[in-house]
């Protein structure tokens, strides 16, 4: 016995050493395909972005139709669509159960054994009985139990579907209250100036995720947020000085009050906006063994915007805020429409890949699309711009992108 026993731990021990490799390999081509597809969705949220900006620009530029919330409902009202596989995949169950039972009423009972009963061994290879297996596989549970019942441990417990549709309502919420104040902000504060208030909506992203537990703080992080924000400033004050540039951003003019609350109300959306990308990546992270989870949410965003959003507009209308009204031009109508469309789909590859990689990640891509809508503006308005700081700015914005997503990489 103490030969066959000597002979069978290391057999057992490459054994379990293969596992782990194996399983360790598996393990780094997921989430590096994880991360792929979060980048994926990185891009089309960058591209829309950048679409929406010129379509508003193009056809909406000049444009008497003031009506921030209602375009900010718009928006909310499209999360809808990405909840509508729901609906089909219950069809989908309900056919196959469906058939199951007219196979059961109407097929055979007669049943194909598996394994012939007069076999005593059962090969597993070459060689192996199932004594020899079953001893081989006790020996590797025993070795790894204590490392399965801590990743079980670790894992977040899923929250019920009442939870879901309640934080779903929350988020819907907070969104609505991101584009209101986007908006908004423009009639009391220059696009120069939201445009550079946005981009602290990647500090609030990992501020927010370290307080949900979603996010790692570094110091690198930081100093690629810092990065981000510096070249955005180069960019888009480009043929301003620098005194300038501080008094435009802290509203020290002469219609001050406006322009402070102009900049308050950026802020405010740069925070609400990464609150809902914070929470997306936490609803979901917690629900990703649940098929019909996103789908309800995105449901929830929709219908709770479809739900709470007209009696916020009919007060609107009532104390003067707002006047309800719909375009009556019909290309403003198109425009509408479109930018409320394709701005539900940028967010809702945000919220995705805010989930795959992290909401930093994401919140850092927007800042990209901001030369490139410039870029934009330059070729469709013929702007050009000359001075090198313009493209020292481009570059510290790309550059803390690049950096903090191999980070992101590497964390996951």
């Amino acid at each position: 016995m103490t030969p066959e026993s000597n002979t069978e731990t290391p057999t057992t021990d490459a054994t379990v050493e293969q596992i782990r490799k194996e399983a360790a390999r598996v393990s780094a081509l997921k989430k590096r395909r994880r991360w792929l597809k979060g980048f994926l969705c990185l891009l089309v949220l960058v591209i829309t972005w950048v679409i929406t900006v010129q379509l508003a620009n193009m056809v909406m530029k000049g444009s008497d139709y003031d009506h921030p919330l209602f375009v900010a409902a718009i928006d909310g009202m499209f999360f809808v669509i990405f909840g509508g596989r729901m609906p089909f995949r219950a069809l989908k169950y309900g056919f196959r159960i469906f058939f199951r039972r007219l196979h059961v009423l109407f097929g055979t009972n007669e049943s194909v054994p598996l394994l012939d009963p007069n076999d005593t061994r059962v090969s597993y290879g070459s060689g192996v009985s199932d004594d020899d297996f079953s001893s081989n596989v006790d020996k590797i549970d025993r070795k790894t139990a204590v490392v399965h019942v801590r990743s079980v441990e670790s894992e977040p417990k899923p929250l019920r579907t009442g939870n879901v549709v309640a934080m779903g309502a929350v988020i819907a919420f907070i969104y609505f209250i991101s584009g209101a104040c986007a908006t908004t902000a423009l009639k009391y504060t220059s696009g120069s100036n939201e445009t550079v208030l946005s981009t602290t909506s990647s500090l609030f992203s990992l501020l927010l995720g370290v307080l949900f537990s979603v996010e790692k703080f570094t110091w690198s992080k930081l100093a690629a947020i810092a990065t981000s924000i510096c070249g955005i400033c180069l960019v888009t004050f480009l043929d301003k000085t620098t005194s300038e540039m501080v008094t435009g951003v802290l509203g020290l003019g002469s219609a001050s009050l406006e322009a402070v609350l102009g900049n308050f109300l950026c802020l405010l959306a740069a925070m609400a906006y990464s609150g809902f990308l914070v929470l997306m990546k936490w609803m979901l992270g917690r629900q990703e063994k649940s098929k019909d989870c996103d789908a309800i949410m995105y449901t929830t965003l929709g219908l709770s915007t479809i739900a709470f959003v007209p009696p916020i507009l009919f007060l609107a209308d009532l104390f003067g805020v707002e006047e309800f009204s719909f375009p009556h031009d019909p290309k403003i109508f198109a425009a509408v429409f479109f930018c409320g469309l394709l701005n539900a789909v940028s967010d809702y590859c945000a919220s995705v890949a805010s989930l795959l990689t992290s909401p930093l990640v994401t919140s850092l891509s927007l800042s990209t699309a901001i030369p490139l809508s410039m870029i934009c503006d330059s070729f469709f308005f013929q702007t050009v711009h000359i001075s090198p700081w313009y493209y020292v700015g481009i570059l510290m914005i790309f550059t803390s992108f690049v950096f903090t997503s191999v980070e992101d990489e590497s964390e996951q």
